[in-house]
């Protein structure tokens, strides 16, 4: 696995020096970062269904859960309209040589449980498939690239479950541009709250923005295979989860807790003084626990 990875972060650094996202989070880093990833790490989606060709294309990575967009547990089939969890999906764990996800390695991978449409969501389909999620043993991460004006009870529960479970939840600032204030589940005392950066490192004026925001990432329109682009905190959040999957790949010792503060506390101060999500500095610090 190691030589497999090297080979990967050589791609990343060298072919792919014009894509912002892999020069902002420290990718050009990893060529000396000396880790194994030998753990198999689950990140539980929450989010969209995808399309027939993401599924085929990542079939070894991804695996279709329950569906309770409607309020009906059953069955996930896919949807070529569902471009936002086609876009989470693509962003963790794409295996794309050019414009691979930020957990490109094949130890990483996604259980999807559909809780949405691209235009259609209820707190209740969301709290369903969050408690989905956190009661499979298999899961190590949950991300939530949603957010919500007003606190439901029930996704709230399900997250503290997540908690309960040793589970991190990484969520989305959420893109109502707000000063000093965040949404659901951003709120919650139990997640990791990513906001959104700029190209240029400014913070997207879109994100919204709090102390509750304890890392940024990426959100103004990076590449992603297949002539798709990322963007928003939703695809920030994506990112940042996919980077957790790839310290717990190489460390799988490590509580959610320990996780969660090895992604803030590894994080790089930029010059407008963000806290950016650095890959390198993650693996680096995440071996030494």
């Amino acid at each position: 696995m190691l030589s497999t990875l090297f080979l990967l972060t050589e791609v990343i650094t060298s072919t792919l020096s014009g894509s912002y996202r892999y020069n902002i989070m420290g990718y050009q880093e990893l060529n000396s970062v000396e880790f194994h990833t030998e753990n198999r790490v689950v990140i539980a989606v929450v989010d969209s269904g995808i399309p027939a060709t993401t599924y085929e294309y990542l079939r070894e990575r991804v695996t279709l859960k329950q569906d309770t967009s409607t309020n009906v547990i059953r069955p996930q089939g896919v949807d070529d309209r569902e471009t936002h969890g086609d876009m989470v999906v693509r962003s963790m764990v794409d295996s794309d040589t050019e414009l691979p996800g930020t957990c490109f390695i094949s130890t990483c991978h996604v259980y999807l449980y559909k809780a949405m449409t691209n235009s259609f969501s209820t707190s209740h389909s969301i709290g369903i498939a969050l408690l989905l999620a956190c009661t499979n043993k298999d899961v190590d991460i949950v991300n939530l690239s949603i957010s919500s004006i007003g606190v439901n009870t029930l996704t709230e529960n399900a997250i503290r479950l997540c908690a309960l479970t040793d589970k991190l939840v990484v969520v989305s600032a959420g893109n109502n541009g707000f000063i000093g204030r965040v949404t659901h589940p951003c709120s919650s005392l139990w997640t990791l709250c990513v906001g959104g950066i700029t190209s240029s490192g400014s913070r997207n004026p879109i994100s919204n923005v709090s102390s509750k925001v304890k890392v940024y990432a990426p959100s103004e329109g990076y590449s992603l295979a297949n002539n798709m682009n990322g963007s928003g905190t939703s695809g920030a959040s994506a990112l940042v989860a996919g980077v957790a999957a790839l310290v717990l790949s190489q460390n799988n010792t490590l509580t959610s807790r320990e996780l969660s503060a090895i992604i803030v506390n590894s994080a790089q101060l930029n010059h407008n003084g963000l806290n950016v999500v650095n890959v390198a500095e993650a693996l680096k610090m995440g071996s030494k626990r």
